[in-house]
Parts: structure tokens; C-alpha cells; sequence
């Protein structure tokens, strides 16, 4: 790929595997460990902790596992933090050769271990960290074999270049299921409004295009670290906690973004003018804004934000009808506490197969979505993805056409037009919803000619 060649949107950039990881050990019984897939899994007769899909997969795991394998079963029944068998795996795979090791983002441009950025100072100085790295330093000491024990300067190293660099791991729902370090992805910068997008097939890692690009400059390639869906002060708050940088991109610089993430509804049923608490006439109906609803916005907004943090783990959809019918003319449709209710409310509905709900749910939620972030985001493509699956229960088969459409032309860019994504969820489903509708249009065509002789 020449440097200067222009690039369209959906061009795969990078594609590499990575240096370590890790499957989370919430999913240590769902996921092989090794390729990540789900499904019927064996478990490691070593270490009774690993899971694998086949012994194929176990059998090419074996090289790095062995290490694991050996740690794990001398400090059992007992197991370790994420983290800290994050730590265990990039240090066996340092001490085995791992420095040397290049992973190439171009023809001539590479990146090894130590070129990843360590903040040594910023850590030195962060408090919670420095906590978080004496617990690791105590857990890996019981663990790890004394000749693989790093010396301080390396561990504190190790560490660093660890919590800077490290990816969430995303399954095709865009469940974060592990953690890697990708050594060549690591040259990308954030952006609240990036250009690419990263997606994952198991553990290999895609960077795609989300715009068109005159050139591939890699120094204004940019992929968001953080959810795009928060505050900009959140954001940048997140990001400088755990990047120790202060991001200046237009989304957060934008002084006219805010109020609108925080809009207050017009009382008056069907005006959609964006509002603020400070407002005491709609600037759109003229309708007064009485202190009545300003109090209920914020008391609607205190336990939005509340019920959304109790509802981080588990979902309720009683709970989020109220959230709804308490939102309804006081949060505006685009207030991003309302959007953060709705895509619990989505996902809720879908769970109970409270399929029209979900459907109303998951419409308002995407049309929110799209405000604030790239058509093109991989959150949009799955959420389409959703509501084409759903629309069959209703007996809605053109609808679930319309929806899985939209999520390929989102996915192709995203994932690619030959991912597994694609191949495996969006054309499948395409191909049932053609089938079912064209079954649908021959019982009607049926029952109407039925209703005609039966006239006659």
C-alpha cells in the first residue's frame, strides 16, 4: 500500500495479533482461552482453570501455557487477579525473547515492547496505582517462579507500558471479554472523533478506516480510547486518569456540545427545541418553562443517573419503563442520561422478549446514538443488527430487512465486508427474513385467493 494512495472508508489499515493476553475470568468457563470462541469447552487437565474449545486450540496454547500452567496449579485453590496474570504472561513472554519481537504497522515501520510508553513519572506519582502495583508486586512474588521474577525497574516497566497500552478485547456483541497488548496499534492516538475504528475476530485485532483519507499518515490516524457516548468532562477526566493526557479534539473543546448531551425537553408535547435549565421560555413555541419542570428535570436526571449505575450488572425492565415514562417531556430525546436508560432498556426488553418494547426501545436509542458519534461506529452497525432480528417475532419481516441492511452498510465499513461479522450473523439473517417474507406474501396471495372463491 503506497503511503500517498488515498484511502477510502472500510480500508483495513492494520491487523495484527497480540504480544499477551488474556481471557477475562468472568468468561474463563465461556471462552477458549486461546482462540476466544464460546461454545462446549474442555478444561485444561493441568491447571483446572483454562478452558479450550478443542485440542487443537490447547495443543497450539501449550507453548505459552505451560507457564501458566505450572503457577497455577502451585497456588490452587486459590487464583490471581486479571491483571496480574496480564503481567505474568508479558513477563514470561519478555524473558523467552519477547524484547526482540517486531510487530510491523507498515512496510518499513515497527514497533517492539519497549517502544510502548511507560509513564514512569506519571505513575510514580499516581497514588492508586502505585497501590494497585505493590498488590501485583505481592500477588506475583507467591506466583511467578523466582527466576522469572523481573527486577523493580522492569516490573515498574512492565507495568506501565501495561496499563497505558492495553486494549479491551471485544466479542462480536462488543462484549469486553479480554485484554491484549498489540504492540504495532499502539502507535495510534485517541480522538473522541476518530477516523478508524478497532475490531476484534477472537484475538487478532482490525484497524479500519471510518473516513476517507487522502493519504495514511499515521500521526493523524486516531481510534477513541473511551466511550464516546459520556460528558466531554467525563471523557477528558477518564483520559487524563488513565492515559495522563489532556484531550483537545474538536468533540471536547466543542463549548456547544455539552448543553446539548444535558438538554432539557419543552413541556409542550411534540416540539423537540433543545433546552436548557436556565431557559424560561421554549425558544421554538414560546411556551413558558415553569420552575415546576426545571425542579423535575433535575430530580428525573439525579435518578436517571442513579438506576443507571445500579442497573450496571443487572437489568430491569420495570425499571427502565418508569426511567422512561418519568424522562418523557422532561428529558430531551437526545440527553445522553436518557440514551444511557434506553440502551439498558433495549437490552432489558430483549431479555424478557418483550419484543414491541424492544423495538421502541432500541429506535430511539440508535436515532440518539447517531448524534453523537460516527455513522459509521460499530455501536450503531450491532444495534441495527438487534432490531432486524427482533422485528421477525412481530411478523414485521420488510422492517427486519430495512434494519439488517443498514447494519451491513454500517459493518462492511466497520468490520469488513468478508468478516466473520458478516459472513456469520448479518447474510444469514438477511437470507431468514427474505425467506420469511417471501413465505408471509405466499400465505396472504393464498388466503386472498381462498376469500375470493369462497365470494364467488
Amino acid at each position: 500500500m503506497s503511503k500517498q494512495q488515498p484511502l477510502a472508508k472500510g480500508s483495513l489499515i492494520l491487523q495484527e495479533k497480540p504480544f499477551a493476553y488474556i481471557v477475562k475470568s468472568k468468561f474463563i468457563k465461556e471462552r477458549c482461552d486461546f482462540c476466544l470462541s464460546s461454545g462446549k469447552l474442555l478444561k485444561c487437565g493441568g491447571c483446572q482453570f483454562s478452558h479450550y474449545c478443542g485440542v487443537l486450540c490447547q495443543r497450539d496454547a501449550w507453548a505459552e501455557h505451560k507457564y501458566e500452567c505450572l503457577c497455577m496449579k502451585k497456588i490452587a485453590p486459590r487464583k490471581i487477579p486479571d491483571a496480574a496474570r496480564m503481567m505474568a504472561k508479558i513477563i514470561w513472554k519478555l524473558q523467552y525473547g519477547g524484547y526482540l519481537q517486531k510487530f510491523y504497522y507498515s512496510r518499513n515501520g515497527f514497533r517492539k515492547f519497549n517502544d510502548l510508553m511507560p509513564h514512569l513519572d506519571d505513575i510514580k506519582w499516581d497514588e492508586k496505582r502505585m497501590e494497585h502495583l505493590q498488590s501485583l508486586h505481592e500477588v506475583l512474588k507467591v506466583y511467578l517462579a523466582p527466576e522469572h521474577f523481573p527486577n523493580q525497574t522492569e516490573f515498574l516497566g512492565i507495568y506501565g507500558r501495561l496499563c497505558i497500552n492495553s486494549f479491551n478485547i471485544l466479542d462480536d456483541d462488543l462484549n469486553s471479554v479480554g485484554t491484549g497488548i498489540y504492540l504495532a496499534a499502539s502507535i495510534l492516538d485517541h480522538s473522541c472523533k476518530p477516523n478508524a475504528v478497532a475490531t476484534f475476530e477472537g484475538s487478532q485485532l482490525s484497524i479500519r478506516l471510518i473516513e476517507d483519507i487522502p493519504e495514511l499518515n499515521w500521526q493523524k490516524i486516531r481510534i477513541s480510547y473511551i466511550d464516546q457516548m459520556d460528558l466531554p468532562e467525563i471523557r477528558r477526566a477518564e483520559l487524563k486518569k488513565a492515559y495522563y493526557f489532556d484531550c483537545d479534539c474538536e468533540r471536547c473543546t466543542d463549548e456547544s456540545i455539552t448543553p446539548k448531551m444535558l438538554a432539557m425537553a419543552c413541556p409542550k408535547e411534540r416540539c423537540d427545541c433543545v433546552l436548557s435549565p436556565s431557559d424560561f421560555n421554549c425558544k421554538r413555541c414560546k411556551i413558558e418553562i415553569t420552575e415546576e419542570h426545571r425542579t423535575k428535570y433535575e430530580d428525573v436526571t439525579e435518578m436517571t443517573k442513579h438506576l443507571i449505575d445500579e442497573m450496571q450488572s443487572v437489568r430491569y425492565l420495570d425499571v427502565c419503563r418508569t426511567l422512561d415514562k418519568q424522562q418523557t417531556n422532561v428529558l430531551h430525546e437526545n440527553n445522553i442520561w436518557r440514551l444511557k436508560s434506553l440502551d439498558l432498556a433495549f437490552d432489558a426488553a430483549i431479555d424478557l422478549e418483550s419484543w414491541a418494547e424492544a423495538v421502541e426501545f432500541g429506535k430511539n436509542f440508535i436515532k440518539g446514538l447517531k448524534v453523537y458519534t460516527s455513522d459509521y461506529n460499530p455501536l450503531v452497525g450491532i444495534a441495527q443488527l438487534k432490531l432486524g432480528k427482533i422485528y421477525p417475532h412481530l411478523n414485521e419481516f420488510q422492517n427486519a430487512i430495512q434494519h439488517i441492511k443498514e447494519a451491513a452498510n454500517v459493518l462492511k465499513i466497520t468490520h469488513g465486508d468478508q468478516s466473520r461479522v458478516m459472513r456469520d450473523y448479518v447474510r444469514p439473517l438477511l437470507a431468514d427474513a427474505q425467506h420469511l417474507l417471501e413465505e408471509s406474501q405466499k400465505i396472504k396471495s393464498r388466503q386472498a385467493e381462498e376469500e375470493e372463491e369462497e365470494e364467488a
